[in-house]
């Protein structure tokens, strides 16, 4: 999603929050917005996951599975 902004010269703040990326891109680009729309249940992986003292609650082996899940359906939207 970074990328594609910064390809259409669109600037955005720091930020791991796919929703507010997604946001963005439906400004340039709906139907690539509407593939991307289940991504942003992945942000909470961003954070709160890669660095142990933002941990809120232990991550199971079934929220990884469906993080897992929500990953290949966006991007089987996208191969589409």
């Amino acid at each position: 999603m970074k990328g594609f902004l910064t390809a259409n010269s669109i600037k955005f703040k720091k930020t791991h929050n796919l929703g507010e990326l997604i946001i963005m891109v439906a400004k340039i680009d709906e139907k690539l917005a509407s593939k991307l729309r289940s991504a942003k249940k992945l942000s909470i992986y961003a954070v709160t996951y890669r660095y142990p003292d933002a941990e809120l609650e232990p991550l199971t082996l079934k929220m990884v599975n469906d993080a897992i899940k929500i990953a290949q359906k966006v991007l089987l939207q996208l191969a589409v």
